[in-house]
């Protein structure tokens, strides 16, 4: 799930610095706003994964394992669908 993590931050990485989308981010709110929640989302599962990693307590721990694999499956296809929107 880690790597899954990295990729996506890879991915966001990738989107923010595409020249394509700083255009786009000027004519459009909507996208401006997606690309922030983006960011600020996944800056913020990459503090929950560490909080999970050096959790002591065992359910609390698995639960932040849960939380963190529908949190990222959510912004996988998110940053997917930013994508292809962006590109097209």
């Amino acid at each position: 799930m880690e790597s899954r993590v990295k990729t996506l931050g890879d991915v966001v990485s990738e989107l923010t610095a595409a020249p394509y989308v700083g255009l786009l981010m000027r004519q459009r709110d909507s996208i401006r706003e997606t690309l922030v929640e983006l960011v600020v989302k996944e800056e913020a599962l990459r503090e929950i994964v560490q909080m999970a990693k050096h959790s002591e307590n065992g359910s609390a721990r698995e639960m932040l394992w849960r939380d963190i694999e529908g949190a990222l499956a959510d912004l996988e296809k998110k940053a997917e669908g930013f994508a292809k929107a962006a590109c097209a």
